[in-house]
Order: structure tokens, then C-alpha cells, then sequence
């Protein structure tokens, strides 16, 4: 019989993120805080958010999903999907080309394992009453 980890909490699955906002740049110690909570959504969410997307409203059957909350209010999506190549995979082909861009991000994944895979954005979304200032 398999039991729950008890070192992994419920708090631990779920990502905060504290931004200060401000009303003025120009007062520094303004304490106003935002708590936006990312969490890991289920691919139905997306219908609250695909009537927003620029591009056509299907989402890949193998996207991870994920929803960013402001207030208790999902506010946010976003999907990520495998490419099917890991880092070493990206490694090997950036040796064989030399253009600095590809050399730059060389430099970024050559201090990861190698073993993980890479992902790539799939679909986000930012409600529209909840863009900007």
C-alpha cells in the first residue's frame, strides 16, 4: 500500500509569488502587496480563457497546464508542451552550430543533468480586465 509523502504539504505543490505594486513610482515605501498563486490546472480550464487567445482555441492534448490566481480569481493561463528532445539533445546540435545566440543558450542549459526534457510555451493568456495598470 502506497501512503502519502509526508514531507510534500499541499503548500509545497503551489508556487507564490509576491509582487509589491504601487500606486506612485516615486514613493519607495509604499507596502501594498500582490499574491499572485500559480498552480497546475486541469486542460478544461482553458475554456475561460480561449475566447482571449489571438490564435485558434485548441489546446494540445499533452499540454501541462497551469493557472495563475490574483485574489482567488484565476486571472491567468498558461500551457507548456514536451518538445521531445532533453537538454543533451540541444547541447550536441548547438556544437555544431556557432551562431551567439545558439552559444548563449549553451551556456544556460550546460549546468543542468541533461537528462530533462525541454519544454516550450504552448498557449497563454492574460485576461483582458486584468492586463496593464
Amino acid at each position: 500500500k502506497l501512503e502519502p509523502n509526508p514531507g510534500v504539504s499541499q503548500a509545497a505543490k503551489r508556487r507564490r509569488i509576491c509582487i509589491k505594486s504601487c500606486r506612485s513610482i516615486a514613493n519607495p515605501e509604499c507596502s501594498n502587496k500582490l499574491e499572485l498563486l500559480i498552480r497546475r490546472a486541469l486542460p478544461c480550464e482553458w475554456r475561460h480563457f480561449r475566447e482571449h487567445h489571438y490564435k485558434d482555441h485548441r489546446l494540445s492534448g499533452q499540454a501541462i497546464c497551469f493557472v495563475g490566481e490574483l485574489g482567488g480569481r484565476a486571472i491567468a493561463f498558461s500551457a507548456v508542451v514536451q518538445t521531445g528532445f532533453n537538454v543533451n539533445w540541444i547541447l550536441a546540435r548547438s556544437q555544431r552550430q556557432s551562431s551567439q545566440k545558439t552559444k548563449e543558450i549553451a551556456e544556460i542549459l550546460k549546468y543542468l543533468d541533461g537528462s530533462q526534457w525541454v519544454l516550450r510555451e504552448h498557449r497563454t493568456v492574460v485576461l483582458p480586465d486584468s492586463q496593464g495598470c
